[in-house]
């Protein structure tokens, strides 16, 4: 955009993405090594070699950031199963206490049904004894 066209100020710069910056670094890289390949001269050989070193090491930092980013990530998604397994653990503690509760009052319900059962059987034979 020409400055005259924005007030007179420089036109903002685009973000730098992962993909801008991978795809600008090799730009940079293959033109320095046109320029290396026709350059003779030991001062600008070292000047190429340095820039490119530079390059690599800005792209290798690039690369730890989103490995550091995706371990944070995998850290919080972990953190978050662990919170999820304890809910789940509690959860199950409760349903056990309930079926350990059902299961004694069960055989309370049996045994007392069977007191019951028996009782009515000795009042059937005081009421008929003959039969």
């Amino acid at each position: 955009m020409a400055p005259h066209l924005n007030k007179g100020r420089a036109p903002a710069p685009a973000k730098l993405t992962r993909h801008n910056f991978e795809a600008l670094a090799e730009l940079l890289i293959g033109r320095l090594d046109e320029h290396d390949a026709g350059n003779t001269g030991n001062a600008g050989s070292s000047i190429l070699v340095a820039t490119k070193l530079q390059l690599v090491e800005a792209r290798t930092e690039t690369k730890f950031a989103q490995v550091d980013g995706k371990l944070d990530q995998l850290i919080d998604r972990m953190a978050d199963l662990q919170t999820q397994f304890g809910a789940l653990d509690t959860k199950v503690t409760a349903v056990d206490a309930r079926v350990r509760s059902a299961h004694s009052a069960t055989i309370a319900t049996v045994i007392g049904a069977a007191i019951g059962i028996v009782g009515l059987a000795f009042a059937a034979l005081a009421i008929f004894p003959g039969h």
